[in-house]
C-alpha cells in the first residue's frame, strides 16, 4: 500500500524499538496502548466527542476521497474493499452536492 511523504517521513523517524508493530505508541509509558478502544474513548471524552466510532473514521476518509476527486476505483483500492460496492457504501455525499447535480441537470 503507497503511503505520503509525510508518512514515510514519520515512520522512518520513529526508531524500530518503538515500534512494537503498532503506529500508536504511548507517549508515557513508549508502549502501543493496551487497549485501543479505551484510549479512543478515553480521546473523545477530553475532545467532547459523543455517538462517534473508530470505524466511523473509514467512512471519513472514503468521503474525503471522493470529495477531492479521487476515482472511485482508487478509493475501493484504498479502502481495501474487494468490491466497489462496498466502497459506495462508506461514501456520503453531502445534500449540497445532490442539490447541485439536481441543478445541473434541470439546467441542461
Amino acid at each position: 500500500m503507497p503511503c505520503t511523504n509525510m508518512l514515510y517521513e514519520f515512520l522512518e523517524r520513529t526508531p524500530k524499538e518503538n515500534r512494537h508493530g503498532a503506529l500508536f505508541i504511548n507517549p508515557l509509558t513508549k508502549q502501543p496502548p493496551k487497549e485501543i478502544k479505551r484510549a479512543w474513548n478515553t480521546a473523545k471524552r477530553k475532545a467532547g466527542i459523543e455517538n462517534f466510532r473508530f470505524h466511523d473514521l473509514r467512512h471519513t476518509v472514503a468521503t474525503r476521497l471522493v470529495n477531492a476527486g479521487v476515482p472511485l476505483p482508487t478509493v475501493k483500492i484504498v479502502m481495501t474493499h474487494s468490491d466497489i460496492a462496498t466502497t459506495m457504501r462508506y461514501v456520503h455525499t453531502p445534500d449540497t452536492e445532490l442539490f447541485k447535480a439536481i441543478v445541473i441537470e434541470l439546467i441542461h
